[in-house]
């Protein structure tokens, strides 16, 4: 009796439960949430909560932004010449300054990077102040003088000359005058056997000159035993400038320069023997 009560119970509690339940049985479900994840697993984790944002667009390179500066001036320039408007001159000078207000910040930041390393900054061994540019120019020619000096204790100077040379007699006297304050000795050469007015124990040449490359008078030479002969220049020198080009020489002597002294080697030992 009691076993038929419950079962009695049971299914009026199922009616009960049916009729309560709303119908939906019309609605037909939808296929994205019913979509098991292994059709959609290439849309990452929580594909059913997150949308996928559009690519944000990125800001092109400084490199890139610098060109694009530099090729929007050109255009500019070049449409204010073709077309001279006021419009277009007044946008090309506006970006102009633009480009001048950014090349401040260059330099400015330019200073900072020189005072923190002396190693970059010119100025340093040179300085522009005029104190400092009196003083850097003392010990350089206080150098250039040492350097003259030492040069003419072991070589000298062989000078080509003529009689119908316009030049040279004015040559002959700058040259006897810085000679003379360094202590070189000249060899003078005459191309005609005509003699100098300024130099004495003159020698008339013997084929040195032609061997050498003279073609053009004056010529001076350096002269360093045993064999080394180099042209120092050919026409009218002052005394200042065969003092710079005696100073270049002695610097790179030991650090060939390129210079062909491939014809100067036959006569020139006995030449330059001759100086001492």
């Amino acid at each position: 009796m009691r076993h038929k009560a419950l079962i009695i119970l049971f299914l009026v509690l199922t009616w009960i439960g049916v009729v309560a339940l709303p119908t939906h049985s019309a609605e037909v479900p939808d296929p994205e949430m019913v979509s098991p994840y292994f059709d959609r697993h290439r849309e990452g984790w929580f594909w059913d909560q997150i949308k996928k944002r559009p690519p944000t667009k990125q800001n092109p390179p400084k490199q890139e932004a610098a060109k694009a500066m530099r090729e929007r001036a050109e255009f500019l320039m070049d449409q204010a010449l073709e077309a001279p408007s006021v419009e277009h001159v007044r946008e090309y000078l506006v970006h102009q300054k633009k480009l001048l207000d950014r090349s401040e910040e260059v330099a400015q930041v330019w200073k900072v990077v020189l005072m923190q390393h002396p190693e970059l900054d010119a100025t340093v061994g040179h300085p522009l102040s005029a104190v400092g540019s009196d003083l850097t120019k003392a010990a350089l020619a206080q150098e250039r003088d040492q350097t003259l000096l030492d040069l003419a204790g072991r070589s000298g100077l062989l000078y080509f000359f003529s009689g119908n040379c316009a030049l040279c007699s004015t040559q002959s006297a700058l040259l006897s005058s810085f000679a003379s304050g360094y202590g070189f000795k000249i060899v003078p050469i005459s191309m005609d056997g005509a003699p100098d007015p300024i130099f004495s124990g003159i020698r008339v040449d013997q084929g040195m000159a032609k061997r050498l490359g003279v073609e053009t008078l004056p010529a001076i030479f350096l002269a360093q035993p045993p064999d080394r002969v180099v042209r120092i220049g050919t026409g009218l020198l002052t005394p200042e400038e065969i003092s710079d080009r005696l100073v270049l020489l002695e610097r790179f002597r030991k650090r060939p320069i390129g210079l062909d002294e491939s014809n100067q080697r036959e006569d020139q030992d006995n030449e330059a023997d001759k100086i001492n």
